[in-house]
């Protein structure tokens, strides 16, 4: 920052939270500890060295955010997904929309690797399933389907879902060629998931998104130039954080299980005074000094 050599950090600790030391194809469990971690100490550095991050949770070479880091279930894909986007429209740094991700797209489980593209996932198929390979390691064709399933590139190369017509909108139906087709498959579930179906849905992420954003300008002060501090840093379920500008302050809370958690309040801190900014639920008449826990993948933004 001193000699203005950098405009902005790319790091991707995040991005390798799940591959084991030896391969990305092991995966790896991890803690939802390990993840704040990585946040908290990316924020406290980059504030405290003048620096900028870059905020996403998805790009081109890794999986959809909402299939990695939440759930894309029919019953919690919207939520989970609306709930990570609260995150990382309240961290500080310039935030990436990577297609596809406003919309909710998920991972894509093709049955054949014969249906894949990227020549990393067609590399390690061939390495870990036949004699000769270079991996160090051999799998059944199962194990090897499911490692892709989860983590292969090609995850978040599938065409963008425009709507429900043939290849989900991708391909002009009034294209000279008549045979045209994607570079790879849609996904199946662009019936249900396209940008047309999103923008009929007055709660749909899309329309989420758009919320965070006009959030995230209108609160210019504290989402940009906060200060950040986590709470119950041991707390394996939920998220709780402040962002701090001079007298005002931005209380966010994130459910990032399927399950009713507890919601804590750092003791200094009298919701009574705060105010609804953005949550992920359609109620938008809850009194959160006196609600005690938080939904299923529950996002909440107050502000005083």
């Amino acid at each position: 920052p001193e000699r203005k050599e950098l405009n902005m950090i790319f790091q991707f600790n995040i991005m390798d939270i799940d591959a084991s030391p030896n391969s990305k194809w092991i995966i790896r469990d991890w803690k939802f500890t390990e993840l704040k971690d990585i946040i908290r100490r990316w924020q406290h550095v980059i504030e405290k060295g003048n620096g900028w991050n870059s905020i996403f949770l998805s790009n081109h070479d890794f999986p959809r955010q909402v299939s990695r880091f939440g759930d894309d279930s029919p019953q919690f894909r919207k939520l989970s997904a609306k709930m990570l986007a609260t995150l990382n429209f309240t961290l500080q740094g310039t935030v990436y929309v990577y297609q596809g991700e406003e919309i909710g797209m998920t991972n894509v489980k093709f049955d054949s690797i014969d249906d894949y593209r990227d020549i990393e996932t067609l590399n390690f198929f061939k390495d870990v399933t036949q004699p000769g390979g270079n991996n160090g390691f051999k799998m059944t064709k199962e194990e090897a389907m499911k490692s892709i399933h989860y983590i292969s590139r090609d995850n978040g190369r599938t065409p963008m879902q425009w709507n429900s017509t043939e290849n989900a909108g991708f391909i002009d139906p009034n294209a000279p060629n008549k045979n045209a087709k994607p570079w790879i498959n849609v996904n199946p579930n662009y019936k249900e998931i396209n940008v047309e179906e999103s923008l009929n849905d007055k709660d749909s992420i899309l329309n989420y998104y758009k919320e965070l954003i006009r959030l995230r300008k209108e609160n210019i002060d504290t989402t940009i130039y906060g200060h950040f501090e986590d709470y119950f840093q041991e707390d394996e379920n939920t998220f709780i954080y402040t962002r701090t500008y001079e007298s005002k302050i931005m209380f966010v809370a994130l459910n990032f299980t399927k399950n009713e958690q507890k919601l804590k309040v750092p003791e200094h801190l009298n919701l009574q005074e705060f105010k609804l900014l953005i949550s992920n639920y359609s109620e938008k008449n809850v009194n959160y000094a006196q609600k005690v826990s938080l939904r299923p993948f529950e996002a909440v933004v107050l502000v005083h």
